[in-house]
């Protein structure tokens, strides 16, 4: 542990590189040789629910590296200016960091974990060839049941899982952050239901091609008439459906075919800098949260361009913006909008302070 401790203080204090470069070690301070190295762009909450009901659920990478004798790796500098590091081994649990292109990453502390087996059921029965993903942190550590409903994930307290089937309710998923105990591993499932409707304009004539969502999960797309029917989670909540940038939304009632009337999204754009200079800072993540920041996630989100410029397309309302970067400290901003309205906001961010100093023994 004394080891660890002092490789991250001499990381910290590290200065940027050419390349994006690192090193993991485990809890005791010692390098883990082997462990996959894999960098990934940026993705939104709705991409990521796409991809993880898609026939390729693994999110994809830009590149990826094994780390050498001594726990180091090295990528080449990405295009993109923030990329997310994962980091992945037999025996540990994942971990993931948000980095810039040409950053020495640090130390990349692993904590060892054995597999712990769970089982997926459903009618009674074992479920097989179901999709489970548990989730440490960003990192989706994804897996299917065997034919006896079987997985296995490594320990840890902090997860949440989450199993995607076609016949079975996949949208809530089951999550306990940082308690004593892992969560359990074995989980039951219920029949999805069948759900109907139609998807109007304001002025109510059928919207085709509009995609239709369950508590935030895609589930069916209209046809030329409007209409839609898809399996839903017995337990939904809300439907909602987005044409473009037209949305509509609809909380569970007592309607068994419900109408979704969308009306046009209000813009919120702006730009994200550095509170010292005033340059544009790229590769910053933006969110807008309902409200105030609470459970619920955010309604939109992007990432800066070159010129540290967003835009974000949201329900008319009142927002949270809260911009993100690995290098600055988190900024929010409250936004209001309007039926049909564009507003402006700018954000402002302030650099973490680079320490230097020598570590004696």
């Amino acid at each position: 542990m004394r080891q660890l401790i002092l490789a991250l203080l001499l990381s910290a204090a590290a200065p940027l590189s050419a390349a994006l470069t690192g090193t993991v070690m485990n809890m005791d301070g010692q390098p883990v040789a082997g462990a996959r190295i894999t960098i990934h762009g940026y993705e939104s909450e709705e991409a990521r629910r796409e991809r993880l009901l898609s026939a390729t659920p693994e999110r994809p990478s830009l590149a990826a590296v094994e780390t050498d004798s001594k726990g180091n790796f090295t990528f080449e500098s990405p295009e993109s200016p923030v990329v997310l590091l994962a980091v992945s081994a037999p025996g540990y649990v994942p971990a993931t960091r948000l980095v810039e292109r040409d950053e020495f990453a640090g130390v990349i502390p692993l904590t060892a974990a054995s597999m712990k087996q769970g089982t997926v059921r459903a009618g009674g029965k074992p479920l097989a060839d179901a999709i489970v993903v548990a989730r440490f942190g960003a990192f989706d550590y994804i897996v299917r049941t065997n034919d006896k409903g079987q997985y296995s994930v490594p320990e840890s307290r902090a997860l949440s899982l989450l199993v995607v089937h076609p016949d079975y309710s996949t949208e809530q998923p089951v999550q306990q952050q940082m308690t004593p105990t892992m969560p359990s591993l074995n989980l039951t499932l219920t029949p999805k239901v069948a759900v109907q409707g139609r998807v109007v304009a304001a002025d109510g004539s059928p919207v085709a091609a509009a995609t239709v969502h369950a508590d935030q999960w895609p589930v069916a797309t209209t046809g030329e008439d409007g209409t839609f029917s898809a399996r839903v989670s017995s337990n939904w909540r809300s439907l909602s459906a987005r044409n473009g940038n037209s949305f509509g939304s609809h909380t569970r009632g007592r309607e068994t075919s419900p109408t979704i009337r969308l009306t046009p999204l209000t813009t919120i754009s702006g730009r994200v800098t550095d509170t010292g200079s005033g340059s544009a800072i790229a590769g910053a993540i933006v969110n807008a949260n309902p409200g105030r920041l609470g459970p619920g996630g955010s309604i939109d989100s992007a990432q800066t361009d070159a010129k540290g410029a967003f835009s974000l397309f949201v329900p008319a309302g009142s927002y949270v913006l809260a911009a993100s970067h690995p290098s600055y400290e988190l900024a929010l901003q409250p936004a209001a909008t309007a039926p049909a309205q564009k507003t402006s906001k700018d954000l402002s961010l302030t650099q973490y302070a680079r320490v230097s100093g020598t570590v004696m023994d």
